[in-house]
């Protein structure tokens, strides 16, 4: 049994060093597109996975190393799961630690563009996308589909976490969608503040 459980150990662990190398590699190559400095803790990875409650669909934008797919593989275990990954060497690594997870090599809005005529009223965009640092092109093409996305059914919802205490990102006057802060976690580097957006 003891050896079972050390050997459990050093898998796990090297797991998570794995993980963590694949990180710093993409965020010192694209630091733009990963807007962190470490991966989400696991407080925080289950603070996003309680936030999405009700899914009949997820779909994981900005997935990265899996710290919150594993949050969302292990508390819904029955709903479907889209990881949205544009980083090749994430999502090779997506694709191998999460099997039953349909993962997407591709941008948030393409992938929102392809399921949102089809998806159920009850989806939850679960995302880590670093708005902040997105470069404007990817920004506002991102932002325009989160937002068609979620006009389809006032029932959709995203779910985002930002380092700042400010709305992940700033919605037109007028708009039908709206910000509403959900929580906040202490246990991550730096501490997150949680929101969800909404058709009003």
């Amino acid at each position: 049994m003891l050896r079972h459980s050390g050997a459990a150990s050093f898998i796990e662990n090297r797991s998570l060093a794995m993980r963590n190398t694949a990180f710093m590699m993409v965020a010192f190559a694209n630091p733009a597109l990963v807007g962190a400095v470490c991966p989400s803790s696991r407080w925080l990875a289950c603070a996003m996975a309680d936030a999405a409650h009700g899914a009949r669909l997820l779909v994981e934008l900005g997935a990265g190393t899996g710290a919150i797919t594993e949050a969302l593989v292990a508390q819904y275990p029955g709903v479907p799961l889209v990881a949205v990954e544009l980083q090749p060497g994430l999502a090779n690594l997506l694709r191998l630690r999460f099997a039953n997870v349909d993962v997407r090599r591709a941008g948030a809005h393409q992938v929102l563009a392809s399921l949102s005529e089809q998806a159920p009223a009850q989806t939850v965009l679960v995302s880590s996308l670093p708005f902040q640092s997105l470069p404007a092109p990817w920004l506002d093409r991102t932002v325009e589909a989160i937002a068609s996305f979620l006009r389809h059914d006032a029932r959709r919802r995203l779910v985002q976490y930002t380092y700042r205490l400010k709305a992940p990102f700033e919605l037109p006057a007028g708009s039908d969608l709206r910000w509403t802060r959900v929580g906040r976690v202490w246990r991550n580097a730096p501490p997150a503040s949680l929101w969800s957006l909404q058709r009003r």
